[in-house]
């Protein structure tokens, strides 16, 4: 089917025509065009034809084709002795070079293959019409650069050899020219010289094979499934890559025709496509002739209406028909279409449908106002759409015509019809929102025209308030009703919804605020939320609390906040009310809320305390309160969450106590620090055979100190408040004996105190007294 020679400078054709088990070869230089026994690649020379065919195969009726690639001229060749007809030019795309030709039984198409040198560059595959060499691009694929012949085995696969890539063989795609490797011929391809073909008679692809590196020529058998070759023959002398075979097909009818649909006395031309037919017998219903014995007759076609085409060919032997009902379908001009239906009576700036009854064989419709001036009509089916002018009025016709592709029909009578004024749309005014009991609102239009109506519509209802144009602005007087309001200006023929729409509503007191929830129960110094339901018809919220000094009100709308004073104790009330333009609603029913007091706990217990020893601190206990002790330099041991602790002290130095107390309403206070003085009190067991006496105690004025020392003895006496705060200090001798010191309190607050003597060598004594008046 298709061959293909591609070397630096030239490629190789071959021919297609065969007589049982032969083939047909061209010799590139000389033009020598022999059979080739394909059993045994014996050649027989057939005659001389010219230099550098370069790709060639039988088409339909074994019509042998080939392609000068010197000169880019198409050809037809006799295979009976050689010699040639052109047919006409056939220039391969830039830079490109013809390598192949392959026809396709199947489907009655000449390929075409091209390529851009011989070892880069791209493969096109082309569609060739045979009448005139022109041809048309399949696909273009840069995988395999090198094909040099291409050829289509018997179930329509085609295939192709790869020169530039030492011998591979491809499947290609008739559809997009894409290629797929099927595997190495398995014998050197250097330069041109590769030929393909396949023998429909025995089913075998056969290959030529031109090796210009050692001068070798043979004839091959392809393996289509692994793509390796087995060689029958040489060929010796002879310079071909080329081989075509010729169909030996069994008879078989087939056509094509140029057009299937055509107006009554058009011509149809019909091409015979039949394999293997010596004689030709045509049927044409409809047609002028009715029957044809040529091979490629040409029909004209004078009646409307759908037509069947038969073709009865003959070998000499047998027979065969191609039988193809209602290929042709005749149609005429449209007929002229029924006078256009629609309104007569219309009014200037408005849209009106028109239509007409369906024609046969009509493709589409014209249709036509007359005169322009009346306004446009547009449309192509059997409706169309006619917009009037804005200020024309009078007469006017419509009509309609039909058309397809064999012309245009007459027109349709006209219809009659006459264009009258609408009003003029004027801007209608007033509306808005008024309170209840209040006049309304005038609604006014800005203009009118005598000779015209206005009527005022309520929800697009007519009122019956109709007002008679004045040629100035007209009043409908104060509506009072809630809703949408619009004028409609009429004439007897016409109307016009004049601009604008006025809407009146009705704004009523707020309705009686809902009584606000949110937290009743709070803490002085906090911020709780409040919320209340939506009023109706309220714009804003007003809030309000009392006593005043009770908190802060923040926020608006139906969510506030209130900031509670950090001194405020007791009951408040917090109440809402809505407004709106029209006035005030009722205020909601008070919200009662309790302002807890801040709890104020004190602490009492030792101040002056020594390193390891266990002391006990205490506040009030009140109901439902909890406790929060934070203790620094020691360690609770019991009592956490209480009222009352004992404390480990386990840090010499300074220690402190702090309770935070959560009433049962939440609120918290947090203590005064207690400072603590926290001593190693060494040696305090040294004054177990002595004594220290203070009295009285309780204590108003003087507090006196007695003590008994064996040995003289200097005191350190220090005094403390129950906050670890040092009110008094003093030093005192005993010379041994007893001996006494007294100390003012006074001036000191009532309360408890502590106090702490140390000896010089660092002895310590502790103890508490209290001061009363």
């Amino acid at each position: 089917m298709k061959k293909l020679n591609i070397l630096l400078i030239s490629l190789l054709l071959t021919s297609y025509s065969v007589i049982g088990q032969h083939g047909f070869t061209i010799e590139y230089a000389g033009g020598a065009l022999h059979t080739i026994d394909l059993t045994n690649a014996q050649k027989t020379l057939v005659g001389t034809t010219m230099n550098s065919f370069g790709a060639g195969d039988f088409g339909a009726n074994d019509v042998f084709y080939a392609i000068n690639s010197g000169s880019n001229e198409f050809y037809q060749i006799d295979t009976t002795n050689g010699s040639t007809t052109l047919i006409g030019s056939i220039t391969p795309p830039a830079n490109h070079m013809w390598t192949g030709m392959a026809y396709d039984d199947a489907n009655g198409v000449m390929y075409g293959y091209s390529a851009w040198g011989i070892a880069a560059g791209e493969g096109s595959l082309h569609i060739i019409d045979v009448s005139n060499g022109s041809y048309s691009l399949v696909g273009t694929q840069t995988t395999a650069t090198g094909i040099s012949c291409i050829a289509i085995d018997g179930t329509g696969q085609m295939y192709g050899v790869n020169a530039a890539a030492d011998g591979q063989l491809h499947s290609i795609d008739k559809d997009n020219g894409s290629v797929a490797l099927i595997g190495t011929i398995g014998v050197g391809v250097a330069g041109m010289g590769q030929g393909l073909d396949y023998s429909l008679s025995n089913e075998t692809m056969y290959m030529t094979n031109y090796n210009s590196l050692t001068f070798a020529n043979t004839l091959r058998t392809v393996n289509l499934t692994t793509g390796s070759t087995a060689q029958v023959g040489g060929l010796l002398g002879m310079w071909t890559g080329v081989i075509a075979i010729p169909g030996s097909l069994s008879l078989s009818a087939n056509f094509a025709s140029d057009v299937t649909d055509v107006c009554a006395g058009g011509v149809v031309n019909y091409t015979d496509l039949s394999s293997a037919a010596t004689s030709w017998s045509w049927t044409f219903e409809g047609g002028t002739p009715a029957t044809s014995t040529d091979q490629n007759p040409t029909v004209t076609y004078n009646t409307t209406g759908t037509f069947d085409v038969t073709l009865e060919v003959s070998d000499g032997t047998t027979t065969d028909t191609d039988y193809r009902e209602d290929l042709i379908t005749v149609t005429d001009i449209p007929a002229q279409p029924d006078t256009p239906d629609g309104p007569v009576e219309t009014c200037t700036s408005g849209e009106y449908t028109y239509t007409t009854l369906s024609v046969p064989m009509a493709d589409s419709y014209v249709w036509e106002v007359s005169p322009s001036d009346a306004g446009a009509i547009v449309g192509t089916g059997i409706s169309a759409i006619f917009t009037s002018s804005d200020t024309w009025t009078g007469s006017y016709t419509v009509k309609v015509s039909a058309s397809n592709s064999c012309g245009t029909s007459t027109w349709s009578g006209e219809l009659g019809c006459t264009l009258d004024l609408s009003p003029t749309p004027f801007f209608l005014t007033g509306g808005g929102s008024y309170c209840e009991g209040g006049t309304g609102f005038e609604l006014i239009l800005d203009g009118s025209e005598t000779g015209m109506d206005y009527e005022l519509y309520f929800e697009n209802v007519a009122t019956g308030t109709i007002i008679a144009g004045t040629g100035s602005s007209i009043s409908f007087g104060f509506q009072t009703d809630a809703g949408l309001y619009t004028v409609t200006g009429y004439t007897s023929q016409c109307s016009t919804l004049m601009y604008g729409e006025s809407y009146i509503s009705i704004i009523y007191p707020p309705a009686a605020g809902t009584q606000p929830t949110g937290q009743e129960e709070v803490c002085p110094g906090t911020t709780t939320d409040y919320q209340t339901s939506p009023i109706p018809d309220a714009d804003a919220y007003i809030w309000t609390l009392s006593p005043v000094d009770a908190g802060v009100i923040t926020g608006s709308g139906e969510n506030i906040s209130i900031e509670w004073s950090a001194t405020y104790n007791g009951i408040a009330y917090l109440s809402v009310y809505g407004s709106n333009d029209c006035g005030d609603g009722n205020p909601s029913e008070d919200l009662e809320i309790n302002v807890n007091e801040i709890p104020t706990p004190e602490i009492m217990g030792e101040t002056m305390v020594c390193e390891d020893e266990e002391e006990l601190y205490s506040t009030d206990d009140n109901t439902g309160s909890t406790y929060a002790w934070d203790v620094q330099g020691g360690d609770i041991v019991s009592g956490s969450g209480t009222n009352e602790i004992i404390i480990l002290w386990t840090t010499i130095g300074s220690g402190t106590v702090v309770v935070t107390e959560t009433s049962a309403t939440t609120c918290e206070g947090t203590s005064d620090t207690l400072n603590v003085v926290i001593d190693e009190c060494t040696a305090i067991n040294e004054l177990s055979n002595e004594s220290i006496k203070l009295f009285p105690n309780p204590a108003k004025d003087k507090l006196t100190i007695e003590f008994t020392t064996s040995t003289e003895k200097t005191f350190e006496i220090d005094v403390y408040n129950q906050f670890g705060q040092r009110v008094f200090s003093t030093k005192a001798v005993s010379y041994g004996g007893n001996g006494s010191h007294q100390i003012d309190v006074s001036s000191l607050p009532i309360g408890l105190y502590f106090v702490k003597m140390k000896t010089s060598t660092n002895q310590i004594y502790q103890t508490r007294f209290e001061v009363v008046r």
